[in-house]
């Protein structure tokens, strides 16, 4: 079985022109090549310009403009023109246009059985365009919803098109995947309108064990770094944005309603332009809060290994895998009972669910959640459902059946 993973971004730190983006998303999407490849011979291509590592494919500006047909250079001229947006966005389409080119040369020299796509919008529709011209069996995993996401702001046509696909999606039986039962709820309820049978949930996996070396060698020590004795520690995980709403646990500190000894610790990188910082400060919280910026996965380890309670307070989150990361350390979650993901994860021993979303409520939440006593072992045997590679070996099967019921179809026609 040959499989092409095909997406626009991944996060590798083993390679530079894939450390850029620093989303939970390119983390996932990199740990499901990787595991994927132990049971398949996998194949990785994605948008980002790059010479090739093993079997992540080439990506040079000249197989663009070699590759790309007449079609591609239409395609992205009628796109240019056609839509009034930035000039830098009106660029970045006509790229992924172009890039038809590419993706249909890698399809016709690996011929892959098939193409598993993450994401959906305008950057990802060069990949369903080349499988619907090749005949070449695909499936989309959707890793959130841009256009049921108000805190994501992205062109309107971005949303129209995840829209536009879902529907035709279920209509001709494309296979689709979602992290969560609850964003599959969503797209039945708001874009399909009856019960899916085309769509199928997989919930992210992590690791359930990583190195201890790691772990040991320049530990960040978070009680002697900030001189905590008895205090306990709340860890916040994910880049600091709009959508993982980390303003509002600031706000839900400032309410004084969390009388027990805390510090909280957000880890991720801060794309507010120091919004929430200044928040902080201006709560006088600065003492109590404290922003570690983006940190390595073995860095986020080692803060978890400390850590008391994981919050989270996002108003969008196709799954959340911090949930589970957490889990791993035998650390507990509070988190707003909406998510996409508390009916998959939810377990009154693991999990504190906060019902109504105002600060107060939330406050509430994580001081029940900073009282109780938790027991680590149960929440540690919860994290084994939730492994990397069951997560890796549900991906694997529905390959296979997919292809299956493909090759039928074709020999049927």
């Amino acid at each position: 079985m040959k499989v092409l993973v095909a997406t626009s971004y991944i996060y590798n730190k083993d390679w530079p022109e894939f450390t850029k983006n620093r989303t939970g998303f390119g983390m996932m999407v990199n740990d499901i090549f990787e595991c994927i490849s132990q049971k398949v011979e996998a194949y990785l291509l994605t948008q980002v310009i790059t010479n090739g590592h093993g079997n992540i494919l080439k990506h040079s500006w000249m197989d663009i403009l070699k590759n790309a047909k007449l079609k591609d250079w239409i395609r992205g001229l009628k796109f240019f023109w056609g839509y009034k947006q930035s000039f830098f966005n009106r660029i970045k389409y006509f790229y992924y246009a172009l890039n038809a080119g590419t993706i249909r040369r890698a399809i016709v020299a690996i011929k892959p059985d098939i193409v598993h796509i993450h994401g959906i919008g305008l950057q990802i529709k060069p990949f369903i365009d080349v499988c619907e011209e090749e005949k070449i069996p695909y499936i989309v995993t959707l890793h959130g919803l841009i256009g049921l996401d108000e805190s994501i702001h992205c062109a309107l046509w971005n949303k129209d098109y995840e829209r536009n696909f879902l529907i035709d999606a279920e209509k001709r039986s494309i296979p689709v995947t979602v992290i969560s039962t609850g964003m599959k709820h969503r797209i039945e309820k708001s874009y399909i309108l009856h019960e899916s049978t085309n769509i199928s949930v997989i919930c992210n996996g992590t690791k359930l064990f990583y190195d201890e070396k790691l772990a040991v060698s320049d530990k960040l020590d978070l009680k002697k770094e900030y001189g905590l004795s008895n205090e306990k520690i709340a860890v916040v995980i994910g880049s600091i944005c709009e959508r993982k709403n980390q303003i509002q646990i600031v706000r839900a500190f400032a309410t004084g309603l969390i009388t027990m000894p805390c510090h909280v610790f957000l880890c991720g990188k801060d794309c507010t332009n120091g919004v929430v910082q200044r928040v902080i400060n201006n709560s006088g919280l600065s003492n109590r809060i404290h922003i570690l910026g983006f940190l390595p996965k073995e860095k986020v380890n080692q803060v978890l290994d400390q850590a008391d309670l994981n919050i989270v307070a996002s108003k969008d989150e196709g799954f959340g895998l911090s949930i589970i990361e957490a889990y791993v350390h035998g650390v507990p979650t509070v988190t707003f009972s909406d998510l996409d993901a508390v009916p998959d994860l939810f377990d009154e021993e693991c999990m504190i669910c906060v019902d109504s979303r105002d600060d107060y409520s939330l406050a509430q939440g994580i001081g029940k959640g900073l009282a109780r006593k938790w027991n680590k072992i149960r929440i540690k045997e919860k994290a084994n459902i939730y492994s990397i590679e069951k997560m890796a070996e549900k991906y694997n099967e529905l390959f296979f059946c997919v292809r299956n019921r493909w090759l039928e179809k074709k020999f049927i026609s």
